[in-house]
């Protein structure tokens, strides 16, 4: 078993399980008007059959602060939506799962004149990526020999003997 492949298939796997399943990347950070709706469209792979998002808002203001997801959003209308949650005050962050092909959206009616919102996603293309090649690094560490060091040489016998004086 060669032990460096076996390790970098871990490292390799354990890191597609963090990028397929917690949301670190910033796809979107909008200032959004107190009378607008922020939606987005959210596209990608997942084998999970969902992608793992959070929305964080703050507002300068309390407000009561909504938030969706649906099937599809066309010019500012969802359409299928699937769940539908608000929180109230100056800040919050929803976590969702949304299908590929989906939307999500969220806004206040009044309150402050415009909310921050910041939209990251998990990166499941990449992590089946590197969930693959991890896969295949850790069976082929598994799978092969390691290579084995030549013999050392043998020395010189040396004389038990001292040698003859003349």
């Amino acid at each position: 078993m060669r032990v460096g492949f076996v390790v970098v298939g871990v490292v390799l796997i354990l890191l597609a399980a963090v990028l397929m399943f917690v949301p670190l990347f910033t796809v979107s950070s909008e200032t959004v008007p107190y009378d607008q709706v922020y939606t987005a469209n959210v596209t990608g792979f997942s084998i999970t059959g969902t992608i793992a998002g959070t929305l964080t808002w703050s507002t300068s203001s309390a407000v009561d602060f909504f938030f969706f997801t649906c099937s599809a959003v066309t010019n500012d209308h969802c359409s299928g939506t699937n769940t539908s949650t608000n929180q109230s005050g100056t800040g919050g962050t929803f976590t969702f799962n949304v299908k590929p092909g989906g939307a999500i959206g969220g806004g206040f009616i009044m309150g402050a004149p415009s909310a921050s919102v910041t939209v990251k996603l998990a990166q499941d293309t990449i992590g089946l990526i590197l969930l693959i090649l991890g896969i295949l690094l850790l069976l082929i560490g598994a799978a092969t020999k390691r290579k084995m060091k030549p013999a050392p040489s043998t020395p010189p016998p040396t004389p038990t003997s001292p040698p003859p004086s003349p």
